[in-house]
């Protein structure tokens, strides 16, 4: 019984030095900067020499300015940027240094006020313009970067002002 437990206490001990020596093996490191008074102005994550990871930007005001993630020195994954209030002005999301999928940006007082839909940096889908008030101001498409198929623009009380339609060939407006 007492050579089972050894055996398998010595397996243990051997599975974590091999853990140990896997991670070790990478270079990890966080760099951070500041300026002449001490304040932070950075905290950047390296992987091998490149950024990796979630990295950090800072307003003189010590408030957080940015964050990005970083795959290997390639933005990759969700950047946010604040106003100096720390209030959100942008989300977007990057694949390859691409901005891929959903941004959004903010008023100053946190309003959302645009949407907007890239896939491999290129507008492609859905694309909305907001009032303050939260009601939509134009919704449409983009299809590889141009306007496509039926927009529509509204009045600040959300009725109708205007249609167009955009096909790759030719485009139509209409008033309502």
């Amino acid at each position: 019984m007492m050579s089972g437990l050894f055996f398998n206490g010595l397996k243990f001990c051997a599975f974590s030095l091999l853990i140990i020596m896997i991670l070790s093996s990478c270079d990890y490191n966080t760099k951070k900067s500041f300026d002449e008074e001490g304040r932070l102005l950075s905290v950047l994550r390296y992987k091998d020499g490149k950024l990796h990871g979630v990295c950090e930007w800072y307003y003189m005001t010590g408030k957080l300015q940015m964050t990005s993630e970083y795959a290997f020195n390639k933005l990759s994954g969700k950047q946010v940027r604040y106003y100096p209030t720390g209030v959100i002005q942008s989300e977007s999301f990057y694949k390859d240094n691409m901005l891929d999928r959903v941004y959004h940006y903010y008023s100053m007082n946190g309003k959302l006020n645009l949407i907007e839909t890239y896939k491999s940096d290129t507008l492609h889908g859905l694309n909305q313009r907001l009032y303050d008030n939260g009601k939509i101001m134009v919704d449409g498409f983009y299809q590889n970067g141009m306007m496509h198929g039926n927009w529509l623009f509204y009045d600040v009380s959300g009725a109708v002002i205007g249609k167009a339609e955009f096909n790759p060939f030719c485009s139509q407006t209409s008033p309502i």
